[in-house]
């Protein structure tokens, strides 16, 4: 039988079943070693920093998830988008559906389904739906792609800072590192300058458009919230 006197710290996600004072976790691990020391998991910071959206990018998330559901959820729409991309020759031949406890889950819809924006409003169109007019609509196809490179980046952050050999300086590294680069994108953004974002780039490029005024004005997720988190603090805690 392990010691609970080998427990040192405890990582949790700061609900309240791990933190509460009288019946959490860690209040019952204390109650057996009190020098256990407990500390909010650096992931799930990360997770909650990036769930703050400006409402126009709110609006392309919630849109793509209603289209996503459209033809994930019915079994004869699924089949016919499948054979299109087929037809095609994509590399990918089905969209994934958002789960919002799934930290990695917003990026990953978010590109593939930019990487088949043009199947999915052939589909739509042919059934005639309401949401093919906002794929043809330049300033959502702007935001989608916008948020398909920004999400995408945060997920290689998020997996960065997993793993047995992540220690608290490679961690720290990495997120003051993202902090320095949240202000470079957003001098991007400001100038019109859009070579760091992939997916957008190349949308603008091909079809020779202009990055739209409205998306300039729209600012990075979660670059106030990082910049909040005290690390000195979070270093003592640790010890």
């Amino acid at each position: 039988m392990i010691s609970w006197k080998n427990c040192s710290s405890v990582c949790t996600d700061g609900a309240a079943a791990m933190t509460g004072k009288y019946s959490g976790v860690v209040a019952r691990i204390k109650s057996k070693n009190s020098e256990t020391v407990g500390i909010h998991c650096f992931l799930h910071r990360h997770a909650l920093a990036v769930k703050r959206m400006p409402p126009d990018l709110v609006e392309v998330l919630e849109d793509v998830t209603k289209i996503v559901n459209f033809i994930k959820t019915r079994p004869l729409n699924s089949r016919i988008f499948k054979v299109l991309c087929e037809d095609i020759g994509k590399t990918h031949k089905a969209l994934l559906l958002h789960t919002e406890v799934r930290w990695l889950s917003r990026g990953r819809v978010l590109a593939r389904f930019y990487e088949l924006h043009e199947e999915v409003y052939s589909l739509l169109s042919d059934q005639k739906h309401k949401f093919a007019a906002k794929l043809t609509d330049s300033a959502f196809i702007q935001r989608l792609a916008y948020m398909a490179d920004i999400f995408s980046h945060l997920n290689e952050v998020n997996i960065s800072l997993q793993g047995n050999k992540v220690t608290y300086f490679k961690a720290q590294g990495t997120i003051l590192a993202l902090q320095r680069k949240i202000n470079l994108w957003k001098e991007c953004i400001l100038e019109g300058k859009h070579e760091c974002f992939g997916n957008l780039c190349e949308y603008l490029l091909s079809n020779q458009l202009v990055f739209a005024r409205k998306c300039k004005s729209l600012y990075l997720p979660a670059s106030n919230e990082f910049s909040r988190i005290n690390w000195k603090v979070f270093y003592h805690q640790r010890r």
